[in-house]
């Protein structure tokens, strides 16, 4: 985690930078944040999920998952830089060789390689890949394995 540093500002003053030379770096008001936090920690559920959907949230889940969701909209600088958001994530699910007794020296082999893109605007699948690959050091599959992960042989 990087350390808050002060350095002079333009202005005489000083600012709040991550490093020395942050060009996204930006004051933050250590005193408003810890208001706001003081403000939604205080709310009950009825409270924070209107306060949510006043402000376009998502208000499903527990209400510390929804203090911590109205948090990240309320409080100045929480927000990732729009500049540096992806437009895509690729997720991944490797299935691997395995036994139902644990072994430390057991060598797994990845069976299953599938992923998707995801659309972050859209929060849509937008491609997908899969594709099996056959274990060279356990070429036959376990019982086990196979009840695991629902892969088969001839898969």
């Amino acid at each position: 985690m990087a350390t808050c540093i002060e350095e002079p500002a333009s202005n005489g003053g000083t600012q709040n930078a991550n490093f020395k030379g942050d060009p996204f770096a930006s004051k933050i008001d250590h005193k408003k944040v810890a208001r706001v936090n003081h403000e939604i920690n205080n709310l009950n559920m009825q409270e924070v999920k209107l306060r949510l959907q006043h402000r376009g949230g998502d208000d499903n889940g527990s209400v510390e998952v929804l203090r911590k969701r109205l948090k990240n909209l309320m409080v100045p600088n929480n927000k990732v830089d729009n500049r540096s958001q992806l437009l895509y994530y690729v997720v991944i699910d490797f299935e691997a060789t395995c036994e139902e007794e644990k072994c430390n020296n057991y060598p797994h082999e990845i069976i299953e390689f599938p992923a998707l893109l995801i659309d972050t605007k859209k929060r849509e699948i937008v491609d997908q890949f899969h594709m099996y690959c056959k274990p060279e050091v356990n070429p036959k599959l376990s019982e086990f394995c196979t009840k695991l992960t629902g892969i088969s042989q001839v898969s």
